[in-house]
């Protein structure tokens, strides 16, 4: 039996037999198309690449489709693992700095200079506008753990009251599993 298919190259309309089709191996209308899909050459169902702009080196790159996740920030593997001035920003939004054998966040440090000693065991940096990798001096707060704890939470009230349509919005979405 033949089947009406199309070209995932040129987009024209072919038949082939259904034991071919049933395969999995039919995508292209012929030899030609698919030399051209390998050297390649966009398709048309492969247009949803989007072009950015390296954050390291301001190298514009595209990503997306079949050339990888949107959410990249970096043009290529060396300029995501290459630092400036030994910083690195990492995913989740801090800067780390390389010393001599080990590797430090810079809020930290930025803390530890401000108070003039080591940060004691239990405290930790606040950001205070929540920036992560703002870290001058009048945006930091050394406090207890607790006391953090206790901050995070009324500003999650604050912000609850504010948005009690977001709130049950979010609620029913998580209980759903979603």
């Amino acid at each position: 039996m033949r089947i009406n298919l199309t070209c995932v190259q040129c987009g024209k309309t072919f038949e082939r037999d259904s034991w071919e089709v049933n395969r999995g191996r039919v995508k292209y209308c012929s030899l030609n198309c698919f030399r051209l899909s390998r050297v390649g050459k966009e398709r048309p169902a492969m247009k949803r690449r989007i072009t950015k702009k390296c954050e390291r080196c301001g190298k514009g790159f595209e990503t997306g489709g079949r050339i990888g996740k949107t959410t990249k920030i970096y043009c290529s593997n060396r300029c995501s693992k290459m630092t400036q001035n030994g910083r690195t920003r990492r995913e989740d939004g801090y800067i780390q700095i390389s010393l001599p054998g080990k590797r430090v966040y810079e809020h930290r440090l930025v803390a530890e200079k401000m108070l003039g000693r080591k940060l004691k065991k239990g405290e930790v940096v606040h950001h205070i506008n929540a920036v992560r990798d703002d870290n001058r001096e009048e945006n930091i707060l050394v406090m207890t753990q607790k006391s953090h704890m206790k901050l995070v939470n009324h500003l999650a009230d604050l912000w609850a009251k504010e948005h009690p349509d977001l709130v049950d919005k979010i609620t029913r979405e998580y209980a759903a599993g979603g």
